[in-house]
């Protein structure tokens, strides 16, 4: 059995084709067009964002303290029509936190606080209308994709 030697790819090249990466290509598209195999530039991407020493690495783990705020107005960008993906990279922020975040906020509440007020109730309103169609929009784009994947199958 004869041992197959991998191709040694320079520093320069590596960082090239992790760039075009960062910059909205896919890895599927970098690597097609620099002739690499997909899991080896997944790997150099990975790498690339990752920290260099175990104490960093660590730090990345424990959990942030985010604000009553910082959460509002990140929640309030989704139920605005963005994504979470386009959301969490905006903000720097773990997309399935986020996620997290805007789930906790479309979920009924068990205890309803009284009201006089009007204006608080049309805001209350609003509210619910908001989250009821980011999840309806949720539900919509997982049928479209079902519906794709399908479409392809019967092709």
């Amino acid at each position: 059995m004869e041992l197959v030697k991998k191709p040694l790819f320079t520093v320069e090249f590596k960082e090239q084709a992790v760039g075009k990466v960062l910059e909205g290509k896919t890895i599927s598209d970098v690597s097609q067009e620099l002739g690499i195999r997909y899991h080896v530039l997944r790997g150099w991407v990975q790498a690339s964002s990752a920290p260099t020493d175990f104490r960093s690495s660590y730090m990345e783990l424990v959990k942030k303290p985010f604000t009553a705020e910082f959460k509002e107005q990140a929640v309030g960008k989704v139920l605005e029509g963005k994504t979470i993906t386009e959301v969490s990279q905006e903000l720097g922020i773990r997309y399935h936190v986020l996620r997290g975040w805007v789930q906790a906020s479309s979920a009924p509440t068990d205890v309803a606080l009284p009201s006089t007020d009007s204006t608080s109730t049309s805001q209350d309103e609003i509210f619910r209308l908001k989250v009821e169609l980011s999840r309806l929009r949720r539900e919509n784009e997982i049928i479209r994709k079902a519906a794709a994947y399908f479409a392809r199958d019967m092709l």
